[in-house]
Protein backbone atom coordinates (compact mmCIF):
# COMPACT_ATOMS: atom_id res chain seq x y z
CA UNK A 1 0.00 0.00 0.00
CA UNK A 2 1.08 3.62 -0.84
CA UNK A 3 -0.36 6.41 0.90
CA UNK A 4 1.49 10.11 -0.11
CA UNK A 5 0.52 13.37 0.87
CA UNK A 6 1.90 16.54 0.00
CA UNK A 7 0.71 20.62 1.45
CA UNK A 8 2.27 23.89 0.60
CA UNK A 9 4.95 22.64 -1.87
CA UNK A 10 6.93 24.62 -4.80
CA UNK A 11 10.19 23.30 -6.69
CA UNK A 12 12.92 26.15 -6.84
CA UNK A 13 11.92 28.68 -9.20
CA UNK A 14 8.96 27.57 -10.36
CA UNK A 15 5.50 29.09 -10.49
CA UNK A 16 3.45 26.16 -9.48
CA UNK A 17 2.57 25.74 -5.99
CA UNK A 18 0.89 22.16 -4.67
CA UNK A 19 -1.17 23.42 -2.22
CA UNK A 20 -2.37 20.35 -1.36
CA UNK A 21 -1.68 16.31 -2.84
CA UNK A 22 -2.65 13.07 -2.41
CA UNK A 23 -1.63 10.12 -4.06
CA UNK A 24 -3.41 6.04 -2.94
CA UNK A 25 -2.04 3.32 -4.46
CA UNK A 26 -2.65 -0.74 -3.49
CA UNK A 27 -1.15 -3.50 -5.54
CA UNK A 28 2.19 -4.84 -7.06
CA UNK A 29 4.58 -2.34 -8.71
CA UNK A 30 4.19 -4.17 -11.59
CA UNK A 31 0.51 -2.69 -12.24
CA UNK A 32 -0.17 -0.21 -9.02
CA UNK A 33 -3.63 0.54 -9.28
CA UNK A 34 -3.58 4.90 -8.33
CA UNK A 35 -6.13 7.47 -7.01
CA UNK A 36 -4.76 11.17 -7.04
CA UNK A 37 -6.64 14.77 -6.30
CA UNK A 38 -4.26 17.72 -5.70
CA UNK A 39 -4.78 21.38 -6.10
CA UNK A 40 -2.62 24.43 -5.85
CA UNK A 41 -1.88 27.72 -8.09
CA UNK A 42 0.23 29.08 -10.78
CA UNK A 43 0.22 32.56 -13.14
CA UNK A 44 -2.93 30.80 -14.69
CA UNK A 45 -5.06 31.05 -11.43
CA UNK A 46 -6.10 28.28 -9.16
CA UNK A 47 -5.87 24.49 -10.55
CA UNK A 48 -7.21 21.06 -9.64
CA UNK A 49 -6.80 17.66 -10.62
CA UNK A 50 -8.58 14.41 -9.80
CA UNK A 51 -8.75 11.27 -11.70
CA UNK A 52 -6.91 7.29 -11.24
CA UNK A 53 -4.62 5.55 -13.47
CA UNK A 54 -2.16 2.44 -13.32
CA UNK A 55 1.58 2.64 -12.99
CA UNK A 56 3.08 -0.39 -14.87
CA UNK A 57 6.07 -2.25 -15.52
CA UNK A 58 6.37 -1.94 -19.28
CA UNK A 59 9.39 -4.30 -20.07
CA UNK A 60 12.20 -1.53 -20.59
CA UNK A 61 11.26 1.38 -18.88
CA UNK A 62 7.06 2.24 -17.19
CA UNK A 63 3.82 3.12 -18.08
CA UNK A 64 1.84 5.64 -16.40
CA UNK A 65 -1.73 6.21 -17.50
CA UNK A 66 -4.60 8.71 -16.20
CA UNK A 67 -8.05 9.02 -16.49
CA UNK A 68 -9.56 12.74 -14.59
CA UNK A 69 -10.28 15.98 -14.51
CA UNK A 70 -8.97 19.02 -13.92
CA UNK A 71 -9.55 22.71 -13.53
CA UNK A 72 -7.13 26.05 -14.46
CA UNK A 73 -8.54 28.66 -13.34
CA UNK A 74 -12.51 28.55 -14.21
CA UNK A 75 -11.80 26.28 -17.36
CA UNK A 76 -12.28 22.27 -17.07
CA UNK A 77 -10.42 19.78 -18.73
CA UNK A 78 -11.28 16.07 -18.57
CA UNK A 79 -9.34 13.26 -20.38
CA UNK A 80 -11.08 11.92 -23.21
CA UNK A 81 -9.42 8.92 -23.60
CA UNK A 82 -6.63 7.30 -21.23
CA UNK A 83 -3.38 9.77 -21.21
CA UNK A 84 -0.47 7.36 -21.61
CA UNK A 85 3.35 8.51 -20.44
CA UNK A 86 6.01 6.05 -20.77
CA UNK A 87 9.53 6.81 -19.28
CA UNK A 88 12.32 5.06 -17.82
CA UNK A 89 13.51 3.19 -20.65
CA UNK A 90 15.27 4.17 -24.49
CA UNK A 91 11.88 5.76 -24.91
CA UNK A 92 10.16 8.45 -23.17
CA UNK A 93 6.61 9.57 -24.48
CA UNK A 94 3.28 11.12 -23.88
CA UNK A 95 -0.20 10.98 -25.67
CA UNK A 96 -3.20 13.24 -24.32
CA UNK A 97 -6.30 13.56 -25.54
CA UNK A 98 -8.46 16.50 -23.69
CA UNK A 99 -11.59 18.20 -23.94
CA UNK A 100 -12.22 21.56 -22.33
CA UNK A 101 -15.71 22.64 -20.94
CA UNK A 102 -16.18 24.93 -24.06
CA UNK A 103 -16.06 22.32 -26.14
CA UNK A 104 -12.54 22.40 -27.36
CA UNK A 105 -10.23 19.81 -27.53
CA UNK A 106 -6.36 19.84 -26.91
CA UNK A 107 -4.38 16.53 -28.54
CA UNK A 108 -0.57 16.28 -27.92
CA UNK A 109 1.76 13.23 -28.85
CA UNK A 110 5.35 13.33 -28.37
CA UNK A 111 8.60 10.90 -28.28
CA UNK A 112 12.26 11.40 -27.10
CA UNK A 113 14.51 8.76 -27.89
CA UNK A 114 18.19 8.95 -28.79
CA UNK A 115 18.22 12.70 -28.58
CA UNK A 116 15.52 12.74 -31.41
CA UNK A 117 12.38 14.59 -30.93
CA UNK A 118 8.88 14.39 -32.35
CA UNK A 119 6.35 16.23 -31.40
CA UNK A 120 2.20 17.14 -32.52
CA UNK A 121 -0.15 18.99 -31.34
CA UNK A 122 -3.61 20.07 -32.08
CA UNK A 123 -6.24 22.63 -30.55
CA UNK A 124 -9.90 22.56 -32.24
CA UNK A 125 -12.19 25.16 -31.44
CA UNK A 126 -10.14 25.85 -28.44
CA UNK A 127 -11.01 28.73 -26.03
CA UNK A 128 -8.12 30.78 -26.04
CA UNK A 129 -8.97 31.93 -22.41
CA UNK A 130 -7.48 28.61 -21.41
CA UNK A 131 -4.23 29.97 -21.57
CA UNK A 132 -4.68 33.30 -20.39
CA UNK A 133 -7.38 34.61 -18.55
CA UNK A 134 -7.43 38.18 -20.77
CA UNK A 135 -7.40 36.80 -24.53
CA UNK A 136 -11.11 35.94 -26.26
CA UNK A 137 -12.15 33.69 -28.76
CA UNK A 138 -11.21 30.52 -30.13
CA UNK A 139 -8.04 28.81 -31.89
CA UNK A 140 -7.85 25.77 -34.48
CA UNK A 141 -4.33 24.77 -34.51
CA UNK A 142 -1.75 22.48 -35.66
CA UNK A 143 1.52 21.92 -34.95
CA UNK A 144 4.35 19.45 -35.59
CA UNK A 145 8.71 19.61 -34.33
CA UNK A 146 10.86 17.27 -35.66
CA UNK A 147 14.38 17.31 -34.18
CA UNK A 148 17.86 15.55 -33.58
CA UNK A 149 20.27 16.54 -30.76
CA UNK A 150 20.33 20.57 -30.54
CA UNK A 151 18.29 21.06 -33.48
CA UNK A 152 14.58 21.53 -33.52
CA UNK A 153 12.86 22.11 -37.09
CA UNK A 154 9.08 22.80 -37.80
CA UNK A 155 7.98 20.47 -39.98
CA UNK A 156 4.22 22.08 -40.34
CA UNK A 157 2.59 24.86 -38.82
CA UNK A 158 -0.93 26.01 -38.87
CA UNK A 159 -2.83 28.48 -36.86
CA UNK A 160 -6.70 29.81 -37.40
CA UNK A 161 -8.07 31.82 -35.19
CA UNK A 162 -12.02 33.31 -35.28
CA UNK A 163 -10.66 36.29 -33.29
CA UNK A 164 -8.36 38.26 -35.02
CA UNK A 165 -4.84 36.98 -36.64
CA UNK A 166 -1.79 35.00 -35.05
CA UNK A 167 1.42 35.15 -36.28
CA UNK A 168 5.29 33.56 -35.22
CA UNK A 169 8.34 34.57 -36.41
Amino acid sequence: DLSLRADAVRAHNSAITVQSARLEAEGLLTRLPYTLQAKGATGQGAWTIDGRGVFADAGVGYELGFDGRGALGKRDLRTTETAIFRFGGPERSARVRLAASDGGRLDFDGRLRDGAANLQARAQDLGLGLFNVDLDGRVNATLALQGQGDRLDRKSTRLNSSHGYISYA
